[in-house]
This record gives C-alpha cells, structure tokens and sequence, in this order.
C-alpha cells in the first residue's frame, strides 16, 4: 500500500509541476454518502466425499471525503487524478456462515454473527481526450481498498444445533482486507440545460482486474491470503450548477461495483475463491474551482 502511495504521489508531482497557463486545471472537493456491503466465498473439500464452503459478510455504510485535480496537457487532453477516504465505516452487523452440504446438504452448518467496522479507500488515474464539448473518453488505472474489522462474536448454530441462548466469542479481533486494482477505459459527458445547469455522467469499466484479499483470525492465530481475477464499474450522474465562470457545485449519484470472477486461497490449492462483490452506492456532491 505504501509504495503504491508513494507512486501516486510522484506521478501527481510530475503533472503539478508542469501545469500550463491559468484556466488549465481545477480542483474538487466533496462528499460521497454510500450504502453498500462487501461478501466473500470460499468452498474447499472436507473428506474425498464430501465438500464446504464458507462465506463471510461486511456491511459498508459511510461517508467519504471525496477530492480531485485536473490540468491540461495538450490540445484537447487532459490527466485527472481523483479519490477518497472513509476513515469508519459506520458499525453494523456481519455474519459468517458455513456449509457441509454431504451431510446438511443446503443447511448451515455454522452461522455467527459480529460487530463490523472498518475503513475504505480508492484513487482512479485517467489520462483524458476531449471528443467534443460534450463528450470525453479516458483510460487510466482504479485502485479500491477496503478494511474490515470483526468483533463481539456470536455463534447462533452450531454444527446444525441452533444455540439458545447464542454462545458468544470471547476475544474476537479480526480482520480482512480486501483490493480491487486495474487498467479501466470510460467515457463521461456533460450537456447544458440552461446557461447555468448541466447534466452529467460518466462510466468507466476494468475488464480484467486483480482482486485481493488477506485474514488475519487472531482466535485461530491463523492469516491467509486471497488472489483471483476480477472486474470493475463506476458509474455516476448528476446535475452542475455553475456558480460562476470559474467555480460550480454538483449534486448526483454514484454506483460501484467490484466483482471476482475466480481465485484461490494460499493456504491448500483445492482451496477455491468462488465470490468477492463490492457493492457501494449513493448520493454524492462536489465543489470545483478552476485556475
């Protein structure tokens, strides 16, 4: 994370330092309130006759400081460089449920439930052609990365018997982080209604990106590691208010989704990484201002 950090941060220098004359760059910031969960699935053999599967779930509500800056870097393009932070993810409640399904078949064999918070981060790069004054096309680079922490444990059944009452997990302190990186191309516009209102839109895809993940179940003593191929969509509209000839202020909505097509787990290859969807989404605004 810190070298991918520090990449960033040179390659945002490179640009700043060769901004062109006044009225080629803008700056953003803003605010994006999202709803959304994050879930991951395994499956694995548990006897040469029988087969499991474990699946982990994360709610994630919260809100990011969002911010961005775009200069020119020649006649019609333009590199953009946005992202955002959630430092807690607002508490909620995960679940943990597994199955034997040669025994119980589509019965839980397990199910537990915690307490979840966490934090989350993303950083698009997009090198920019403007088509026409409407519409622009881009490629670049996504990275998404998100924390989740698990406490105050409690198990509900246990090997097909249902506890009453729930037996708690004393200790519970774990964790999981989860990254979706990637080349992504997209296509955004934006079309005047009247003078001082436009409509706007973008969506961006990664057709093929790496998807991460890494346990860490301190009542286990036990860490694990996630790998597998994925993919990614942004998507966003709203309306931009033009607050004057240099400054406007934008109100809108934006839906993430991130998505593993297969994986495995480091710790025994018949280990298969089925599921790993991020779903974030809701009402976002920014204020930009151009110099």
């Amino acid at each position: 994370m810190l070298k991918f950090i520090v990449f960033i941060f040179l390659v945002f220098c490179s640009f700043v330092t060769n901004i062109p004359p006044a009225n080629a760059a803008s700056v953003s910031l803003g605010s994006w309130h999202v709803t959304g969960s994050q879930m991951w699935r395994t499956s694995f053999p548990l006897d040469p006759n029988s087969n499991g599967a474990s699946e982990l779930y994360y709610p994630h509500s919260g809100n990011y400081i969002t911010g961005s800056f775009e200069t020119e870097t020649g006649k019609n393009k333009s590199f953009r460089m946005d992202g955002g932070f959630m430092g807690n993810i607002r508490s909620g409640t995960g679940s943990d449920s597994d199955w034997n399904y040669q025994v119980g078949g589509n019965q839980l064999w397990y199910y537990g439930e915690f307490k979840t918070t966490g934090s989350a981060a993303y950083i698009n790069l997009n090198w920019i052609t403007h088509q026409n004054k409407n519409t622009s096309v881009f490629y670049g680079y996504s990275y998404n990365r998100n924390h989740y922490k698990m406490t105050d444990g409690i198990y509900y059944i246990n090997n097909y018997q249902i506890e009453s009452p729930p037996q708690q997990l004393f200790g519970l302190n774990s964790s999981y982080t989860m990254t979706y990186q990637g080349p992504h191309i997209g296509i955004s516009t934006e079309k005047k209604v009247t003078p001082k209102i436009s409509t706007v839109g973008s969506i961006k895809y990664s057709p093929i990106a790496l998807a991460q993940g890494h346990g860490n179940w301190n009542l286990r003593n036990l860490e694990f590691n996630h790998t597998g191929s994925a993919q990614m969509l942004d998507t966003m509209a709203g309306v931009r208010f033009a607050l004057s000839s240099s400054s406007s202020f934008t109100v809108g909505y934006r839906y993430q989704w991130c998505s593993l097509f297969k994986g495995q787990e480091d710790l025994n290859s018949d280990i298969r990484w089925d599921k790993a969807t991020n779903i974030q989404k809701g009402i976002y605004f920014s204020g930009t201002t151009s110099f």
